[in-house]
């Protein structure tokens, strides 16, 4: 597995939780994704990106 990959999930996982524990705000969260996803170049469409965590069903 690349290590992009590794990283990327690493930091959003930990941002998912920061956003989980109220930290960090929805948006933060989102802006946060997409500059990990550029940084560690994870396209727009790689599996890799949690759906769930950009696109929750209580829409924080």
């Amino acid at each position: 597995m690349d290590n992009n990959i590794i990283y990327y999930v690493t930091a959003m996982t930990m941002a998912g939780s920061m956003l989980d524990s109220g930290m960090i705000t929805r948006k933060e969260f989102l802006v946060f994704e997409e500059k990990m996803r550029l940084n560690y170049e994870i396209p727009k469409c790689s599996l890799y990106r949690d759906f769930h965590l950009l696109y929750p069903l209580d829409k924080r």
